[in-house]
């Protein structure tokens, strides 16, 4: 039989290429037939081995002949315990952890908006010739030439006028001794 070839494309054809026939045998002429035998004991059937698929199966299956013992299935039990606590529990975590101190941030940058627009109103005042007069009157006490000086002076500072109350001493006697000491 002749083989058909296509032209190549320079691709190698998807087609699977056509399975050979082996090349027929001759038969032997036919022999006469022999005589008959006694029949052989009957054998034991041989086990049949196993294809490699029932073996990977069996490998497989814990139940049917599992070679790992219950410390290994523990051990990766703890292992795979300890692998979705690093991936959910801790990230958790952290997550509110940040949470709240995003919160925190969040109240204190507000305190810092209210006093950074105190300030500014602060700075626009001070900015005035008239509040700049009038703090220098009431903190330092400055006058304008030809203004009298006038100070106040709080009354927790007032110094009484009055003397104190005379407390009551024992009455002593002149000393009697006229020595003038030496050098004096």
């Amino acid at each position: 039989m002749a083989e058909r070839r296509r032209p190549s494309s320079g691709t190698p054809s998807r087609r699977s290429a056509p399975a050979r026939r082996a090349p027929a045998r001759k038969t032997a002429p036919a022999r006469k037939a022999a005589p008959a035998r006694k029949a052989a004991p009957a054998r034991k059937a041989a086990p049949r081995k196993k294809s490699a698929r029932a073996r990977a199966a069996k490998r497989r299956h814990p139940s049917a002949g599992s070679r790992w013992s219950g410390t290994v299935w523990l051990t990766i039990g703890v292992v795979l315990f300890v692998a979705l606590l690093f991936v959910f529990v801790f990230p958790t975590q952290t997550f509110l952890t940040q949470r709240r101190d995003v919160g925190r941030a969040r109240d204190r940058l507000t305190v810092l908006e209210e006093q950074n627009h105190q300030l500014e109103q602060r700075y626009v005042d001070l900015q005035s010739d008239a509040e700049i007069e009038r703090l220098a009157r009431e903190q330092f006490g400055l006058v304008r030439p030809g203004e009298p000086g006038v100070v106040e002076i709080p009354p927790e500072e007032l110094v009484p006028l009055t003397p104190p109350p005379a407390t009551d001493l024992p009455a002593t006697e002149p000393s009697t001794n006229t020595t003038v000491p030496p050098g004096g």
